[in-house]
């Protein structure tokens, strides 16, 4: 949200889509490990639920995955794994591998550890581990990107602050201090944020679909304005009033930008919305029936099952095993 002088000298707030969808993709639970490796070496890393990262801080390496062909990473280049895929890091584009969990590893700091594996060869350090997003329900940017995010640490068209996050991590890498676990884990959320704005400005993917329906002068507000605020009594025709549009206009250009009807998209945010508020800050039900203007508890019941595939108490218990 951006705040600017109008013309008559009146205050106004002025909502950036895309802002408001970063400020909505909020990160928790970092854990990180950093491992000295010399080659020969190989490990095979688990998926896992959140974002997965690899940084390579000294030398390089190879990452292997069951479709397609080795990926070559070298000092300063980053990959982000959006889903938690797993994945096969080593010295050599076919080379032997073990699981990583099977190792022994040094506990050096809360959600951090020190792992040392391989023979007498070149050494590699990489920074590894994962996030998770706060949202525990499908995000639509996650959705949107790809199975693996590499940037090269080479690539000039990396912006001035993304630069400047992969330094702080090489340079920490290389330099273990006192405190530098807790500023690792740190730095791996800002540095994951980063990663994704990179992917907003340069991805293809952006150019249509919802990211080009977020880009939309118009219907980017009306995004802006449910994930802001999704507990307003919103109707398509108050959502096409705030951004000045009729009630028809916006709901056809909505539906043709997004691929959903605006209602059903408000109805997918409201229920992120409230799985957050079941798990995290433990509301009753009757409460977030009324925050999101549903008559009665069965109704807000029956309507989170209907969209999220299981029920808020398995929700709030976190036995999510429905679909999603």
């Amino acid at each position: 949200m951006r705040i600017h002088s109008s013309e008559n000298g009146c205050w106004e707030r002025v909502f950036d889509p895309i802002a408001e969808v970063l400020h909505d993709f909020r990160l928790s639970g970092s854990n990180y490990c950093r491992s000295e490796l010399h080659a020969p070496w190989g490990l095979i890393i688990p998926g896992r639920c959140g974002a997965g990262f690899h940084f390579v801080a000294e030398g390089g390496c190879y990452l292997r995955r069951a479709a397609g062909e080795p990926l070559r990473l070298g000092a300063g280049d980053l990959i982000l794994l959006p889903r938690g895929g797993g994945c096969t890091l080593s010295d050599s584009p076919d080379g032997d591998a073990v699981p990583a969990d099977s190792l022994t590893k040094e506990v050096i700091g809360q959600n951090a550890t020190l792992l040392r594996h391989g023979g007498e060869g070149e050494l590699t350090i990489l920074v590894g581990g994962g996030v998770r997003f706060e949202d525990s329900g499908p995000h639509p940017l996650v959705e949107l990107m790809p199975d693996v995010l590499h940037l090269r640490g080479a690539d000039r068209e990396q912006d001035e602050m993304l630069r400047a996050m992969v330094a702080a991590m090489g340079a920490e890498a290389l330099s273990p201090r006192p405190g530098g676990a807790t500023l690792m884990t740190r730095l791996a959320d800002v540095l994951v944020v980063q990663a994704v704005r990179w992917w907003l400005d340069h991805g293809p993917e952006g150019r249509s679909g919802w990211l080009g329906a977020l880009r939309d002068p118009q219907i980017g507000q009306a995004l802006a304005l449910i994930h802001r605020r999704p507990e307003d009594r919103w109707t398509v025709g108050a959502l096409g009033r705030a951004i000045h549009l009729s009630r028809s206009t916006f709901s056809a250009r909505f539906t043709e930008l997004v691929g959903i009807p605006p209602m059903q998209y408000l109805a997918r945010r409201r229920m992120s919305v409230a799985r957050r508020w079941l798990q995290e800050d433990k509301l009753a039900l009757g409460e977030i029936a009324a925050r999101l203007g549903y008559a009665s508890e069965p109704s807000f019941s029956r309507a989170f099952k209907r969209h999220t595939g299981f029920s808020p108490g398995a929700a709030r218990r976190g036995s999510l095993t429905g679909p999603r």
